[in-house]
């Protein structure tokens, strides 16, 4: 359900479940298609309504528009905002078949597991949009529970390589990416059960895992690594 204006009603429902600042505020990325993009507009509000044992439903904003890319011509559009001011980088790509942007998860739950690694590409936001690669390479099964019963998940290591001279100065810079670490249940239907890494370029670490899955402690990934 998404809206352009809100009412003062709906603005103090917004104030009342994300107030500024806060901690615990929920940040929830949204895939559309390419036709949605000009139907978007930073400042437009949406009702998000998480999934149990959440629930519930929440007024949300607008915060940013990310890349555009359009497989057919190549071109990418990318949107951000630098000292309040909104910006956007254009640039035009041979795109290979393999462009992955916002199907990285379901690829992790498509690919063999006995595969020693699969590179796949993708468009990064730098904000300058930029072709790379990602290796993606499995690291054996780590166990976790769910209600007493054993279960094994897939870690999977995702390695961004920028490639070319500045795939040479990036880690002596500070500007080569994090890896990202995810866990995938394998079996007749792969699930996501948790991830941990960076959501967007420069961005922090974040982890997220389901609820009901308990994990030794031991497993838990340095985010320095």
């Amino acid at each position: 359900m998404m809206h352009d204006t809100a009412t003062s009603k709906t603005r103090k429902q917004r104030d009342r479940a994300f107030p500024w600042p806060c901690a615990n505020c929920l940040k929830v990325e949204v895939y559309l298609p390419t036709a949605a993009y000009p139907v978007i507009r930073v400042g437009m509000h949406a009702e998000i309504r998480p999934q149990e044992p959440i629930g519930g439903a929440y007024v949300a904003e607008v915060a940013s528009k990310d890349a555009q890319i359009d497989a057919a011509s190549g071109q990418v559009k990318v949107r951000y905002t630098d000292d309040g001011k909104e910006k956007v980088v254009t640039g035009r790509f041979d795109l290979p078949p393999d462009v992955v942007n916002g199907l990285v998860l379901t690829l992790l739950k498509n690919i063999r597991s006995d595969v020693p690694q699969t590179k796949v590409s993708m468009v990064a936001a730098t904000p300058k949009p930029r072709l790379v690669r990602l290796a993606i390479t499995p690291q054996g099964e780590d166990l976790f529970s769910i209600g007493g019963a054993s279960r094994k998940a897939t870690h999977y290591v995702v390695k961004v390589e920028i490639g070319g001279a500045a795939g040479l100065v990036a880690p002596l810079l500070g500007k080569q990416p994090p890896d990202t670490h995810v866990w995938i249940l394998g079996g007749e239907a792969p699930a996501f059960v948790k991830s941990e890494g960076p959501l967007y370029f420069g961005g922090p670490i974040w982890r997220i895992e389901l609820v009901s899955p308990v994990w030794p402690r031991a497993l838990a990934v340095d985010s320095k690594d």
